[in-house]
């Protein structure tokens, strides 16, 4: 009895983090994705309510959606964040499935992508790296949205020295109504 039980839940884990693949490394680690979320928040919405852009939150920790909703950061955690966006903010063309290369600075009002791979310490105190590459969006809805990443992570600017790189693929639910986490700072937990 306690085998089948033991099988029920390895196969429920491994449901929950189907649709989450990460191969490659950051700075010689691995990133064991284990869960995801998608944030669409208002200033990331079109004047007829459709999303022209998407914060992509994939992490080490379990809860994602829970966390950027309350704005809290995992102790000895890892981040991978991808802002895909079909034109500046505020404009009317909806994001769509599409690729969506890697941008640096302002998007001049073009289809683009940004990515970062966050590395929290034991006090939350993040190492970021910036990437090179694109995301790929193979379907999005008002619900969820999927896709792929290949990405080049450098130290400091994409001039910087190379940290690594990472493949991978999304299918992840959006996290209802969560903060502009851009513009407050992360509690530690």
């Amino acid at each position: 009895m306690r085998r089948i039980v033991l099988t029920a839940s390895a196969v429920l884990l491994l449901a929950a983090c189907a649709g989450l693949e990460a191969t490659g490394t950051v700075d010689g680690k691995t990133f064991p994705v284990k869960d995801g979320t998608t944030v669409v928040t208002q200033r990331y919405k079109s004047a007829t309510g459709q999303p022209v852009a998407m914060e992509i939150y994939l992490g080490s920790a379990l809860k994602v959606c829970d966390a950027v909703t309350t704005n809290t950061v995992s102790k000895n955690s890892t981040e991978l964040i991808l802002d895909v966006f079909n034109a500046e903010n505020g404009a009317d063309a909806p994001l769509a499935a599409g690729t969506y290369e890697l941008v640096e600075g302002q998007s001049n009002g073009k289809p683009g992508a940004f990515a970062q791979f966050v590395e929290f310490d034991e006090k939350c105190f993040g190492t970021r790296y910036l990437a090179k590459g694109s995301v790929t969006i193979s379907a999005v809805s008002d619900t969820s949205v999927s896709g792929t990443y290949d990405l080049q992570f450098f130290e400091g600017n994409s001039s910087g020295q190379q940290a690594g790189s990472l493949k991978g693929s999304f299918d992840v639910s959006v996290c209802a109504e969560a903060m502009d986490v851009m513009t407050v700072t992360p509690m530690c937990k």
